[in-house]
């Protein structure tokens, strides 16, 4: 086979693969995958007390009903995690209404913290919170620009 020809087959291929790249590296594609993907992104960083990953998708912009702005929930975030380290997360299932270029995501999520010093990261203290956040696109991007939690209601299962 002539250099020719395999130059020809491999950019029909690349041709042919490239629209499929995403989904083989698992980019998000859609608004609610994107979200879901943002809302991940803060959990992890909380897991790995990493403030920078935790932080990326708050919009500067953010305010919420309690008087907090970005950099305050910077502040809460640093002295805890300088205190007792990462955050033990669990996300229950997100929910995301998209309305142009604003959104909203609801879900529940496991919150618990270590002893402070503690070698073992043995909780300490849980919560579990249903979350509101209320997202908009800037720059292409979906950031958080404000947030409501409230303790979760537990429905009893069985029957």
């Amino acid at each position: 086979m002539s250099r020719t020809v395999k130059l020809f087959i491999a950019a029909i291929l690349v041709a042919v693969l490239a629209p499929l790249a995403p989904n083989f590296f698992g980019d998000p594609e859609t608004d609610q995958e994107k979200i879901q993907a943002a809302i991940e992104q803060v959990a992890e960083g909380a897991e790995n007390a990493d403030i920078a990953m935790s932080m990326e998708p708050f919009s500067p912009h953010y305010a919420d009903p309690e008087g907090m702005e970005k950099r305050s929930i910077h502040g809460v975030l640093w002295q805890h995690f300088r205190k007792r380290g990462p955050i033990m997360v669990w996300l229950g299932d997100i929910a995301v209404d998209v309305d142009g270029d604003s959104a909203t995501a609801t879900f529940d999520v496991g919150l618990a913290e270590g002893a402070e010093g503690s070698v073992v990261p043995w909780p300490v203290s849980a919560d579990v919170l249903n979350f509101e956040l209320t997202m908009t696109r800037e720059e292409e991007e979906w950031r958080i620009v404000s947030h409501t939690r409230r303790p979760a209601v537990i429905q009893p299962s069985g029957g």
